[in-house]
């Protein structure tokens, strides 16, 4: 794989995994709106193992030629 386009996706999963990772202890808001609440209990559920496929696919990605 060539340098550039390896670096480039390598960067790409560290910014999306950063991004994750600092939301991963935010509190549940209270709104009026059931469906926002909803909203941010499915994202904090999924959060954690979509962390965990990405930081996978980088391993994978760190050990492409």
């Amino acid at each position: 794989m060539e340098k550039n386009i390896k670096q480039t996706i390598l960067q790409e999963l560290d910014s999306r995994i950063s991004r994750l990772a600092a939301h991963e202890d935010d509190p549940i808001v209270p709104e009026d709106n059931q469906y926002g609440v909803m909203n941010q209990a499915l994202s904090k559920t999924i959060g954690v193992p979509l962390r965990k496929e990405l930081e996978d696919v980088r391993r994978f990605v760190e050990k492409l030629p």
